[in-house]
């Protein structure tokens, strides 16, 4: 049966699984997010506000007519809370003397990280053609030029620059581009921060981040992105209450939402711990990004 500790878990990590989860995401908090305060299951439809974009009217200035009124409520969208993400895990009962401070370094920690790498890689599913406009191909590596082909490609798709445009790209691309005098030598980009960070950094106005998520597909194959940070959706709902659980916390905050919950494990004779969260991706506007192709290392 369970013991007094395994309820109490919950109720202590819980806040830390929600900070370690917000640390652990890069394209999540990245995109666009949105958060379903009601209590939704796995596969239900939810409604989120959509960044709203207007228009601009002229009116002739000869013309006595009023004014045009633009709608400027929010949009709304919908998604399928498709991805119910979970890692459930059993404590042994050396774990259990440890304490909940040791459990929580060696335990929930790497739980969380595994449940955020698969948030970020349904979110970066969607750069393989999720984006109908793309750069470069396959079968090279990405340059210089590339970079600034997506950039202008993004302007001439009248992409918003309200927020600075981020590009994804996969470590292998990374490694090519590091070795790019134009991006990363001090006599080029102005400083030595490239070269002390090892890093792109924001070139050409776009912020670059790595990430082994990023799409490859036959081993070869990159899809990175270049895009805006509304391009893309990520919408996290709350699970309530884990039914039949020893104990059960759910800690939601600015759109990011985990819980945590154990159970007895009577096959085991063990104590259960389970990390969980409910979530739907989707790509909100297509003209907001570009696939930008390279050839993996």
């Amino acid at each position: 049966m369970a013991n007094n500790l395994s309820a109490y878990m919950p109720e202590v990590m819980a806040p830390e699984a929600l900070a370690l989860l917000r640390n652990r995401l890069v394209l999540g908090n990245i995109v666009h997010r949105d958060f379903e305060d009601a209590v939704s299951s796995e596969g239900d439809t939810v409604t989120f506000r959509k960044p709203v974009a207007l228009t601009s009217n002229v009116r002739d200035p000869s013309s006595v007519s009023s004014l045009t009124v633009t709608d400027s409520s929010t949009e709304r969208d919908s998604i399928v809370l498709s991805k119910y993400r979970y890692i459930k895990v059993l404590v042994s009962t050396s774990d259990m003397r440890k304490g909940i401070a040791s459990m929580t370094d060696e335990i929930l920690a790497p739980m969380v990280d595994g449940v955020a790498q698969g948030i970020e890689a349904d979110i970066a599913a969607i750069f393989t053609g999720g984006f109908t406009n793309a750069i470069n191909d396959y079968t090279t590596a990405l340059v210089d030029d590339d970079l600034r082909a997506a950039r202008l490609q993004l302007a001439n798709q009248k992409c918003p620059t309200d927020k600075r445009w981020v590009g994804v790209i996969h470590h292998d691309a990374e490694y090519d581009l590091l070795g790019v005098a134009r991006l990363t030598e001090a006599d080029m980009v102005g400083d030595g921060e490239a070269i002390r960070q090892a890093t792109l950094g924001v070139r050409y106005n776009i912020t670059w981040v790595a990430s082994n998520n990023v799409p490859k597909n036959n081993s070869t194959e990159v899809s990175n992105a270049v895009m805006h940070p509304d391009a893309i959706a990520l919408v996290q709902a709350r699970l309530g209450e884990a039914e039949g659980a020893a104990g059960s916390t759910e800690v939601s905050e600015e759109g990011y939402s985990v819980r945590v919950w154990t159970d007895w494990d009577n096959d085991k004779g063990a104590t259960a711990l389970c990390v969980d969260t409910l979530y739907g991706v989707k790509l909100l506007r297509n003209e907001m990004g570009v696939e930008l192709k390279s050839l993996g290392v």
